[in-house]
């Protein structure tokens, strides 16, 4: 719900505190995001590979954030 919560705020407020407010929703949604997906990801994985499957998926998630948005406003243009 914070997933979707955020960003439509975000997009329907002129109000500096309710973007501010949209923001820390949207954080918030991926932060736990994260948390819940790598252990969806690494459910399926044998105990003495799961430290390097955890490591694989965080580096994946975040090159994936550092990247994203540059990537799709390079789609956009």
């Amino acid at each position: 719900m914070l997933a979707v919560l955020g960003p439509a705020s975000a997009v329907f407020a002129t109000a500096s505190l309710v973007l501010l407010a949209a923001q820390a929703l949207a954080s918030i949604a991926a932060a736990s995001g994260q948390g819940v997906l790598a252990v969806h990801a690494t459910s399926d994985v044998a105990d003495d590979q799961r430290p390097a499957a955890i490591g694989l998926f965080n580096l994946s998630y975040l090159v994936g954030a550092a990247f994203g948005p540059a990537i799709v406003s390079l789609l956009t243009l």
